[in-house]
């Protein structure tokens, strides 16, 4: 049978259950048998996730935040955030670790972002696309959610900002199209020019794939802290006749280590 993808319909989380009840929720091969379509790891996930009775998904309260804390303060060595399930019932392992790596932990970076932090984030963007997983490790201490969150805010702020430049020139008929480009962003036009991070949108929005130098993703940990790797150089934006492309001018294949993205 071929494997399925995507959101969970109200007939599949029915199956689901109607399994578990008869098989327990220990057999994921088996219960996958009646579930038409889906894997075992699948079941797995969506039962421990979003379905198992007792599972909080609301706020979290100040005794879980407490707890949490004296439970990582106890831990020596490698984090098993399944056994924290123990200490904070209804809460389950990725709960927890997105609980104290996005909000918890102390080392969390919740400085302002710098404009040399924001322009490597739209060159990681541009060669791994949204894999905030990988595009972790290249930035001190910031969080999945900070560096997802800082992107798409900053795009709206492009977006806003060209939109307006377009306005004004249509209203005031002044100003020639290829000249309508908001202020740049970034102060050094050497390493950032308008013209570019505006030919750079359209790629954000359609996610389409960039052309780059093929290598493996760092691996990320989520056992300990974060390293950060050596910087990614330069982008640089090109025209073709097909399609607007992204490619990296200097890094090399051989500046990443062999492994498989953790995401």
């Amino acid at each position: 049978q071929m494997k399925k993808s995507g959101r969970w319909q109200e007939q599949e989380d029915a199956l689901l259950k109607q399994a578990v009840d008869r098989l327990g929720a220990k057999q994921w091969r088996k219960i996958a048998e009646h579930v038409p379509g889906r894997t075992s790891i699948q079941c797995l996930h969506r039962w421990t996730k979003i379905l198992k009775p007792g599972l909080i998904k609301g706020p979290w309260t100040i005794e879980e935040d407490e707890k949490l804390r004296e439970w990582v303060n106890r831990r020596k060595g490698a984090m098993k955030w399944a056994d924290a399930t123990k200490e904070i019932p209804g809460r389950s392992g990725k709960q927890i670790r997105e609980r104290w790596f996005n909000i918890l932990n102390p080392t969390i970076n919740k400085a302002k972002w710098t404009k040399d932090e924001e322009r490597l984030l739209f060159q990681l963007y541009q060669k791994y696309g949204p894999k905030w997983c990988s595009l972790v490790q290249y930035f001190e201490n910031r969080t999945e959610n900070s560096i997802k969150n800082r992107f798409y805010s900053t795009l709206r702020k492009f977006a806003t900002e060209y939109k307006r430049s377009i306005d004004k020139s249509k209203n005031t008929n002044n100003i020639a199209q290829e000249e309508a480009d908001p202020q740049l962003y970034f102060e050094n036009p050497q390493v950032a020019k308008t013209e570019e991070l505006l030919r750079f949108l359209p790629l954000v929005v359609e996610n389409l794939k960039v052309e780059s130098e093929s290598c493996n993703f760092l691996q990320t940990s989520n056992e300990g802290p974060r390293k950060t790797p050596k910087p990614v150089k330069e982008a640089k934006i090109i025209k073709s006749a097909a399609i607007k492309t992204v490619v990296n001018k200097t890094t090399k294949a051989k500046d990443f280590p062999k492994g498989q993205d953790s995401c």
